[in-house]
């Protein structure tokens, strides 16, 4: 089955936001993609990560690694997971909680992935825009359904650092760039877009 086949099955089933990801986890843009969904109950989590594992399955070259459940709420239930290369097993397998900034910022392919201080801190962001207003969303009571919003655009992919540095800006406009030349692969009628915030 093609990539773009993949997207648009996956896209009606898990969101656009995580089965775009999942391509570029595919295509080697990122080395990982995280995920952390709410639950009201073990056996909804359940269903979902069984229906999630099944999707992967399509997919040669990556995997899924559920790092942490938290249940303290018994009316919330979150699941904190990765999907990875399966090159890097070795360094996924070493986190143990979300706790470990430093290594699922590198597994994110952040650029600045230690723990931030109280500085003033900038965030980059790419944003994946539709030609048309469908995009697909967890609906976040009950993830197993998808909501459907008639809006253009989605975020894909951020993160924070402590202050602004030209690494930072080039990082995400390589993974921008890699993001655009896959959707002109696909023949998909999408943009990138690549956000920069500053928050005092």
């Amino acid at each position: 089955m093609s990539s773009l086949n993949n997207f648009l099955d996956l896209e009606k089933i898990i969101g656009t936001e995580g089965a775009f990801n999942i391509l570029m986890v595919e295509n080697e843009i990122r080395k990982s993609f995280f995920e952390a969904l709410r639950f009201s109950t073990i056996l909804k989590l359940n269903k979902y990560m069984k229906k999630y594992k099944i999707l992967l399955e399509k997919f040669k070259n990556i995997d899924i690694y559920i790092f942490e459940i938290d249940k303290h709420d018994p009316n919330q239930i979150i699941v904190r997971f990765m999907v990875y290369q399966k090159k890097y097993e070795n360094q996924i397998k070493k986190i143990k909680s979300y706790k470990n900034h430093k290594e699922i910022g590198y597994m994110l392919d952040y650029s600045c992935h230690s723990n931030l201080d109280n500085k003033t801190k900038v965030g980059y962001g790419l944003i994946l825009n539709k030609d048309k207003p469908n995009i697909y969303q967890h609906n976040w009571i009950d993830p197993n359904k998808i909501n459907i919003l008639k809006q253009t655009q989605t975020q894909l992919f951020n993160y924070v650092c402590s202050k602004d540095e030209d690494r930072d800006y080039k990082n995400i406009s390589i993974i921008g760039k890699k993001c655009m030349d896959l959707i002109r692969q696909l023949k998909l009628p999408y943009e990138i877009t690549i956000t920069i915030n500053y928050n005092n």
